[in-house]
């Protein structure tokens, strides 16, 4: 239970962010031991929108299946 609280704390907790702005935390995926699943991950952040004009942005599709090169 500790351990879960700890996760929990450190994990992403905004639903907006500000222009120009960032948050930080950590994002967790349940994969139930399917570690092959990793080889093609990505993530997919549909629908984002412009707040102060009510306007669909774009679209993110993070490749997380490779290792960062910085």
């Amino acid at each position: 239970m500790e351990y879960k609280k700890l996760a929990e704390d450190v994990g992403l907790h905004d639903g907006v962010v500000a222009p120009h702005a960032s948050i930080e935390g950590l994002l967790y995926f349940d994969l139930q031991g399917q570690f092959d699943l990793l080889s093609n991950a990505h993530l997919y952040i549909p629908d984002l929108v412009s707040l102060e004009k009510n306007q669909t942005l774009m679209y993110f599709d993070i490749d997380m299946s490779r290792p960062s090169t910085q």
